[in-house]
């Protein structure tokens, strides 16, 4: 009973590791990540328009 618990328990970390992995592959970590930390949308047209 104790492996078949040891193994259940891989398996669920491994699903959340998985999951962890698909949000950074589709990009919701950068998308968080400059939600935060990003440039307001005013200064990213202002930088556009002097460059």
């Amino acid at each position: 009973m104790e492996i078949q618990e040891n193994i259940i328990e891989e398996i669920q970390t491994d699903k959340q590791e998985n999951s962890i992995d698909q949000f950074i592959a589709d990009g919701g970590f950068d998308q968080a990540f400059n939600e935060v930390f990003g440039l307001p949308e005013c200064v990213v047209e202002s930088l556009g328009e002097v460059s």
